[in-house]
């Protein structure tokens, strides 16, 4: 299997999560969402282990991580399950990490994926994944909450993370602004 081809069935995997939960088929929302996350986990898994993995790859895997958690959280807002603070908050961080990444690309140097971002992304999937499961087995919505606070916290302590460890490109784009 191609690992381009897992990411394209996670692209498409989010819009099923969306049609179903929309028609409230919120166990079947909650499958496709689970096999979304697995297609990001087997995608990288196959390109390592087959040697498969390109340069467009990257970028598309990049692509539909941010598509498919953006999406979802904008989703979850449009259903009130979700605060405008968190959404506005986890899209600006990622704008953020983006832009730098940017930067240093303009400097010609490529700022490789950090640890903690790729925590980030599985607590973010995880608070999805609550969400969604909150649609079948309701929880108290101060739960959702405290756990949108810390998926916040640790999404901006990653992108304090990335510029750290890139320091001397943080320093150079901070000179320049």
């Amino acid at each position: 299997m191609k690992p381009n081809l897992l990411t394209t069935i996670r692209f498409i995997s989010l819009f099923l999560v969306i049609a179903a939960d929309w028609a409230q088929f919120h166990y079947l929302a909650l499958i496709f969402l689970f096999f979304g996350f697995c297609t990001d986990y087997l995608d990288g898994l196959v390109a390592r282990k087959y040697k498969k993995g390109s340069e467009i790859g990257i970028y598309y895997d990049h692509f539909v991580d941010k598509i498919f958690v953006h999406l979802l959280l904008i989703y979850y807002l449009s259903q009130n399950l979700l605060g405008f603070w968190v959404v506005a908050l986890l899209i600006l961080r990622d704008y953020l990490a983006l832009g730098f990444r940017q930067y240093a690309l303009s400097q010609q140097t490529n700022i490789a994926s950090v640890q903690s971002g790729k925590i980030k992304l599985v607590a973010q999937g995880m608070l999805l994944m609550f969400i969604a499961l909150g649609r079948i087995l309701p929880f108290s919505t101060t739960i959702v909450e405290k756990t949108s606070f810390i998926v916040v916290v640790w999404s901006f302590g990653s992108l304090v993370d990335m510029g750290w460890k890139n320091k001397s490109i943080f320093k150079k784009l901070w000179k320049e602004l």
